[in-house]
């Protein structure tokens, strides 16, 4: 893995140019000797153990990481906070953070570990030695599975150190954007936004080994409309569909026998990019106003960011302890914008 390191500049600050390179994380291990690793993993251990003993104050759902008491108390709106950038990384596409604590960024030159190494300090770790374009993100079984080149990937998440193993190659698909999982050992994953027949696929996967798939399928057709954003909670997938010029929320039931229910609009607005689930709240990156929006599961607006305070942002998801200090919303820019931000509260 090669490691980059930043320290994040002050709420609002532009991002810096130029990037420290370090030499891959594994060649240094061999020349520092087996005692550095077992430091490292030593640490990773402690990290793990603390995200551990924090979750345990939820509810045990790994889509509710970083979920505090009230998921409306989350600071997504202008007059509580602003943006910080944690990692200038160039043309971030998805955000993943587990249920062990650790987070992942995925983009078009790679897909990323983020790593805190002081109070405003991270670090990003390369996954793919050579890079790779990537792209939806997701966990389940202990795994990290990740929408990269050549199609599905998976990180086993009890290894601080392991890579991205190939698991299968997708069919028929133009664009393998968001990705979620779902009941069943199942995987869902939109075909868009420039697809030639716009879907949502499901992988399902064996029982037994989190590394074969046994099947792929069409689950629900979405022409003329496109999908990008994937999430499931309680036996509903909430996508994000368009038709240029406007984009819309929706909510569709994954019924009794698996097929997809009724689509149900529930916030219409400009193009939207990935949708995440926060609690029982909505989170949605408005790529075409440049915003951050917090939904109620029926599509009434909670909060938002003001518009145009990110450069055309593809996801948001929230992050909490060992990463950040509280549950802090996280955001990605592609294409005009780059970088990781954190939407920050206003200090006290």
């Amino acid at each position: 893995m090669t490691a980059l390191q930043y320290r994040s500049p002050p709420v609002e600050a532009e991002p810096e140019t130029g990037v420290m390179i370090e030499r891959a994380w594994g060649e240094q291990m061999q020349q520092r000797g087996p005692r550095t690793l077992r430091n490292r993993r030593c640490r990773w251990v402690a990290a793990l153990l603390l995200a551990a003993l924090l979750s345990a104050c939820g509810d045990g759902d790994p889509a509710r990481d970083g979920v505090q008491d009230d998921p409306r108390a989350l600071c997504l709106s202008s007059d509580c906070g602003a943006r910080r950038l944690i990692a200038d990384l160039p043309q971030l596409e998805n955000i993943a953070f587990t249920s062990s604590g650790r987070l992942f960024v995925s983009g078009q030159q790679n897909l990323y570990e983020i790593q805190r190494t002081g109070a405003d300090t991270y670090r990003a770790f390369s996954l793919f030695e050579a890079g790779s374009g990537c792209g939806g993100l997701t966990e389940q079984r202990g795994h990290l599975y990740a929408l990269c080149s050549g199609g599905l990937y998976a990180v086993r998440l009890d290894d601080p150190v392991a890579r991205p193993v190939f698991v299968s190659a997708l069919s028929g698909m133009t664009l393998p954007n968001g990705m979620a999982a779902g009941e069943g050992n199942r995987l869902y994953i939109a075909d868009g936004p420039i697809a030639v027949q716009p879907k949502i696929i499901r992988l399902q996967l064996d029982a037994t080994d989190p590394l074969r798939v046994l099947a792929q399928d069409t689950w629900l057709s979405t022409l003329p409309e496109f999908p990008n954003g994937v999430a499931i909670r309680n036996g509903v997938l909430y996508t994000t569909l368009y038709v240029p010029p406007l984009g819309t929320v929706a909510a569709i039931e994954i019924q009794a026998d698996g097929s997809a229910g009724p689509i149900r609009r529930l916030a219409l607005r400009g193009i939207y990019d990935d949708i995440a689930m926060y609690g029982d709240t909505l989170l949605v990156a408005d790529f075409q106003n440049g915003a951050l929006l917090q939904y109620e599961l029926d599509g009434t607006l909670i909060q938002q960011t003001g518009i145009l305070r990110f450069a055309q942002p593809s996801s948001v998801h929230v992050a909490g302890p060992p990463l950040f200090d509280q549950p802090t919303a996280l955001a990605t820019q592609r294409y005009l914008g780059r970088g990781l931000w954190a939407w920050e509260r206003f200090a006290d």
